[in-house]
């Protein structure tokens, strides 16, 4: 009986190893059905434009499986006891896909660019409450509000709040021209995403994919 049990294991381990995929380097093609508009988090609109910004891009926060936001770019952050100063602590050594370090200067142009009405963005409204902006180093961001604000660590996690490199930008802009073709505007070059680096680090987790 053993040994009919130990040859049935070994014939599904063959199998298993007959079936698994051969992964390598190259260009992964997804049908989507409808055309994308944009790259751009800052102005994504469709659903379609959302999957894409959300296995390409990071945020400073995300919501979990029961609705609770948590770290993703930024390991932690504080607020004041008057709820008006906010600091963001950004997780090291997160890089962009094009090399670069994601840093405070980056947080910092990207809520710029969704403030700014000429850009479009629809979430814009969720950060008029933030005054004023400083990068206090490298990763580490401080954000002074208008008002005594409890949600600013859940509006980062909104899905036009993704942290774009602030020397990319004509490199989006150009791949967000919606008079470019549809091919070119599937290839994201230039996003950022610690959901890189978590499927270098950890292939086998939930998360891979992202």
């Amino acid at each position: 009986m053993r040994r009919v049990i130990g040859m049935a294991v070994a014939l599904v381990a063959v199998c298993i190893a007959c079936v698994q995929p051969s992964w390598g380097a190259g260009t992964l093609k997804v049908a989507v059905p409808s055309n994308l508009n944009t790259l751009d988090p800052a102005k994504t609109k469709i659903g379609e434009e959302y999957i894409v910004n959300f296995l390409v891009f990071s945020g400073l926060t995300e919501i979990d499986r029961n609705g609770k936001t948590i770290p993703d770019l930024a390991e932690r952050w504080t607020a004041s006891d008057d709820l008006k100063t906010w600091t963001f602590y950004l997780r090291k050594g997160v890089k962009f896909h094009h090399g670069r370090d994601v840093d405070a200067q980056d947080v910092i142009t990207t809520v710029q660019r969704i403030q700014d009405k000429a850009t479009g963005s629809v979430t814009r409204v969720n950060f008029e409450v933030i005054d004023k902006m400083e990068a206090v180093d490298a990763s580490t961001v401080r954000f002074t509000l208008k008002a005594p604000y409890a949600g600013l660590a859940d509006i980062f996690s909104d899905r036009q709040a993704r942290i774009v490199p602030r020397d990319k930008l004509d490199t989006l802009a150009r791949r967000s021209d919606p008079g470019h073709s549809s091919s070119s505007r599937s290839s994201p070059a230039i996003a950022s995403s610690s959901r890189s680096l978590r499927a270098t680090t950890c292939p086998a987790c939930r998360r891979s994919i992202r």
